[in-house]
């Protein structure tokens, strides 16, 4: 096994350990169970043998680092050293334990921080200058945007104090934008939105999207109430949304709502389309979807959000669909987004495979609230292991607080 692909080992793993260990597994299982496991397991013997363990690792990396050859004793390296087991959720560095004996340790969090960037290290310093330059460049920038809709599903009852809480949370994990209500259907998001000019920070009010939908009839009195509807709140980003299962007459509406909110709109907002039921349109009618798309392209849409609103798509239909409309419908500076529903539980997977295909933009929600898909799960994948940057090393550590405390927040928990 090449030093490159050892890197790579001991990378992922470490990833995956301090994302698993730090990040993931709940609080209350450290310091609960290390009575019992330290009574039948003989915890200082297990200690004792990882951190010898751990000093064995870190001479062979430097070894490794150092002697750039092949070395026949090393594939089974990784798997001793870094072999974890037991639940997903209760990733554990065990040298020489058996599997399943020990589940959440203390000592683990000491070590596994240092790990990390030893082995980020190593991934760093395997491969070509070319593969290193290109590797660079993709941490530095991503032209992937995390769409958050945390604030709209209507499963979950938000007070406005709620709202306005986490609306703050995802503002600090550097979301990009925030859908943050529907201000002609619901009076309590209009009264958010007047808070939120007075409570939120500038940066944070700036990245919150109002929503309104599209008359059903393309009626142009409904039409000039919606997007002055949407003008009102002051939202720098706003949107529409419609159902693709039928289009008769929604392109004529479509056109004037949105030179209607262009003309409007604050200096630099955005304004983003979303297409309901786009997976199902696209199975009938692929044609008919693309050049819908098209035509919104051209009346200025900022963002096109396909969203499966039946959450039976399988991430090769959502990569066939995203491959094909980026290479048949002229984009500009229009940007493909998809939002999946995780109905058949394979939301997750679909957001990846749009991302591998060139999707920019990807929405969903904390902790899947609504059946969407859960931004907290995707995000570190596309991070950690797809090598987007789409939030900082600090925030990505702060995930599992954000998760709970919206989960606190709205008293899921």
């Amino acid at each position: 096994m090449a030093l490159e692909e050892i890197g790579h080992l001991l990378s992922d793993h470490a990833q995956l350990f301090l994302h698993r260990t730090l990040l993931i597994t709940p609080i209350n299982r450290f310091g609960t169970r290390n009575r019992e496991v330290a009574s039948q397991m003989k915890m200082g013997r297990a200690i004792s043998c990882s951190l010898r363990t751990c000093h064995f690792m870190l001479i062979s990396a430097v070894f490794l680092s150092a002697v750039p050859t092949t070395l026949a004793f090393v594939p089974a390296l990784p798997k001793r050293l870094l072999a974890h087991g037991g639940k997903s959720s209760m990733g554990c560095f065990r040298a020489h334990v058996p599997m399943g004996r020990v589940s959440s340790c203390r000592w683990t969090t000491s070590f596994v921080p240092a790990l990390a960037p030893l082995a980020t290290g190593l991934r760093a310093g395997s491969g070509t200058a070319e593969q290193q330059t290109g590797n660079a460049e993709q941490q530095q920038t991503s032209p992937l945007i995390i769409y958050d809709g945390t604030l709209t599903q209507r499963f979950v009852d938000f007070s406005v104090e709620d709202r306005v809480k986490v609306a703050q949370m995802l503002d600090e994990f550097r979301m990009h934008y925030i859908e943050a209500g529907w201000p002609l259907l619901n009076p309590a998001d209009r009264v958010f939105f007047v808070r939120a000019r007075d409570e939120l920070e500038p940066e944070c009010f700036g990245k919150l999207v109002a929503m309104a939908a599209l008359p059903p009839d393309g009626d142009a009195k409904g039409v000039v109430t919606v997007a002055e509807g949407l003008l009102k709140t002051g939202a720098v980003n706003v949107g529409v949304a419609l159902n693709l299962a039928s289009t008769t007459g929604k392109l004529v509406a479509l056109e004037a709502t949105l030179k209607l909110l262009g003309e409007g709109k604050v200096a630099h907002g955005t304004v983003v389309v979303h297409l309901h039921n786009a997976m199902h349109a696209y199975r009938a009618d692929a044609a008919g979807v693309s050049s819908f798309i098209a035509s919104a392209c051209k009346y200025g849409a900022d963002v096109i959000m396909l969203v499966d609103s039946g959450g039976t798509a399988t991430p090769w239909e959502v990569e066939t669909m995203v491959a094909e409309l980026q290479s048949t419908v002229e984009w500009k500076n229009t940007k493909l987004g998809i939002s999946c529903m995780d109905h058949a539980e394979l939301s997750v997977a679909a957001a990846v495979y749009a991302a591998k295909q060139g999707a920019h933009v990807l929405g969903g929600t904390m902790n899947g609230f609504g059946g969407a898909v859960d931004l907290a799960a995707v995000v570190p994948i596309l991070q950690l292991k797809m090598g987007h940057k789409l939030v900082t090393p600090e925030a990505l550590a702060g995930l599992t607080r954000l998760s709970r405390s919206i989960d606190e927040q709205v008293r899921v928990c």
